[in-house]
């Protein structure tokens, strides 16, 4: 029996990764168009921005995360950065709500290199 269990989880974890952005070809679940946001050279601009946001909310529009892994490694990343209290990432719009608080607070281009180690943030939204 367990062999079987070993045989089976390494035939599974292959195949759910192969369906992942981050991992493989397809960048959403089967039979599921890809997200794709619209953004304007000014949006693209700001990610290279090094002043820190004044919102305590921000809304991030990301291109590539497939999958619940993804999503978790992402809101790992961004949890790291100063200030950030809270992140979570729609798999279903491809967005992540990021909350703030603290004088400390992360740049663009900080949210920029934590979201691009695996996919694209194409857009930042200040929320108030």
């Amino acid at each position: 029996m367990r062999a079987s269990i070993l045989i089976t989880s390494a035939l599974l974890v292959p195949a759910l990764l192969s369906a992942c952005a981050g991992h493989g070809t397809a960048s959403t679940a089967v039979g599921q168009a890809p997200t794709v946001h619209a953004y304007t050279a000014q949006d693209k601009a700001y990610l290279s921005s090094t002043v820190p946001v004044r919102a305590d909310r921000v809304l991030l529009y990301v291109h590539g995360v497939g999958c619940p892994l993804c999503a978790s490694g992402v809101d790992t990343a961004i949890m790291r950065l100063p200030g950030v209290t809270s992140s979570s990432l729609n798999l279903a719009t491809n967005t992540v709500m990021v909350a703030m608080s603290g004088p400390d607070r992360p740049t663009p281009a900080q949210f920029n290199r934590a979201v691009a180690l695996d996919f694209t943030l194409v857009k930042i939204e200040e929320l108030r």
